[in-house]
């Protein structure tokens, strides 16, 4: 019995080997000139393969429809993706924050020992190849039709198109047209983990990096609701607020009517409000001679103090006991709540992973088959679960390749 892969990233290669393992003829479709081509930019070109985190912590990092993941998580978890690129050459190493990479940091070795299970169970592949369509008879997929107009029959198709991320590395919503074509709902993409836009002016402050925590609240008349929180390195762009925290917050941005979007940072988390202003207040006694702009000289980079203090309307070179009452009062408010009003987003370009997708109730949780057509199964990106950064979204990647592969070929041998 024969099975059509269509999209060879991270999802449709993990699916195209365990269909194949199971005992099918496999076909893999890639509409680029290679297989994981967005794989290799990944990580900053490491490739940040997995998360080594417990299961409670892995389900925790995903936003949406995690329930939906259990079968698809707990049947091919992080310790199985850890076995099974070292199992095909890819030796791993764990970092910090119980990332996981290669011990090369080459992305382009996840790549090989992907490549190399599919050579061992003689997956065909077919590069530059585009998909137009589904063939449907019945309510059954019977196969797909090319842009070349060539007609590929198969018992099962399985989409592991991706999502919009990364466009310029061919991931244009594909999968998700194909999907509509046949009824199925498609949640609204949005780019996620990604810049987040200001329209503040950050000129100021391009190049910057400060260690925050940052809030992505939103605001519908005079009412806010904290969205998100995370904490790291927030780098600024003369537009737009950067870093993998800023990253992991930027899936909450949604263009509504009448709500407003704002990214407040609290650049000294490890202090509470009280126990800032006893510092500031003990710098001014001990700093004999010194100027306002040693208040927070030290404590965060030079010209965030400068944007600060000009926000507080606080003269820097004003002798530091001057600063007092409510001007002391607002360097510590605005450097535990710096707030920038938030525009957008990057875009799709920019983005690392598509936040929406294929709706999840119309999909089979237990062997990612379509509820509304026939021997349809769908893997990775293209559903609606997205996670941060640090590994989850590869994690589901396979982990859904895993199940939809595993699912089609068991479905072709009941068949048989």
């Amino acid at each position: 019995m024969k099975i059509i892969v269509v999209g060879g990233g991270a999802a449709g290669m993990m699916a195209a080997y365990h269909a194949a393992n199971i005992g099918n003829q496999v076909l893999l479709l890639e509409k680029n000139e290679k297989l994981g081509k967005k794989i290799y930019i990944t990580g900053k070109g490491r490739c940040n393969v997995t998360n080594a985190a417990d299961m409670e912590t892995l389900f925790g990092n995903i936003n949406r429809n995690a329930k939906f993941c259990y079968s698809a998580l707990y049947g091919f978890d992080n310790n199985a993706v850890y076995s099974f690129m070292e199992e095909n050459g890819c030796s791993l190493k764990i970092e910090r924050g119980d990332r996981v990479f290669p011990v090369s940091d080459h992305a382009s070795d996840v790549i090989k020992a992907l490549s190399n299970a599919l050579k061992k169970e003689k997956v065909e592949v077919m590069l530059n190849t585009t998909v137009k369509s589904l063939i449907i008879e019945e309510n059954t997929v019977k196969g797909v039709l090319l842009s070349n107009q060539k007609k590929l029959l198969a018992d099962k198709v399985i989409l592991a198109t991706g999502g919009k991320a990364g466009i310029q590395y061919g991931c244009t919503g594909d999968g998700f047209k194909l999907a509509s074509s046949l009824g199925h709902n498609v949640i609204k993409p949005i780019p996620a983990l990604t810049q987040l836009l200001a329209n503040d002016d950050l000129s100021d402050l391009g190049g910057v990096r400060a260690k925050a925590r940052i809030s992505f609240i939103s605001s519908r008349e005079g009412a806010e609701t904290i969205l998100a929180e995370d904490s790291g390195e927030v780098q600024f762009n003369k537009d737009s607020l950067s870093g993998i925290c800023t990253f992991n917050v930027s899936r909450f941005y949604q263009i509504k009517d009448g709500v407003k979007y704002i990214a407040e940072l609290d650049l000294m988390e490890e202090y509470s409000e009280e126990e800032f202003a006893a510092l500031l207040k003990f710098r001014q006694q001990n700093l004999v001679g010194a100027y306002a702009f040693d208040l927070l000289s030290c404590l965060i980079p030079e010209k965030l103090v400068f944007y600060i203090l000009k926000k507080a309307e606080v003269d820097p070179m004003c002798i530091i006991t001057e600063v007092k009452g409510r001007s002391l009062q607002r360097i510590i408010e605005i450097t535990k709540s710096l707030r920038f009003a938030i525009v957008g987003t990057k875009s799709w370009k920019d983005a690392q992973v598509t936040a929406g997708g294929v709706d999840v109730s119309e999909v089979n949780a237990e062997t990612l088959e379509s509820t509304k057509s026939k021997c349809l199964f769908f893997a990775g990106e293209i559903l609606d679960v997205d996670g941060p950064c640090g590994g989850y979204n590869l994690t589901w990647a396979f982990a859904s390749g895993m199940i939809a592969g595993s699912a089609a070929a068991k479905k072709c041998k009941k068949i048989d």
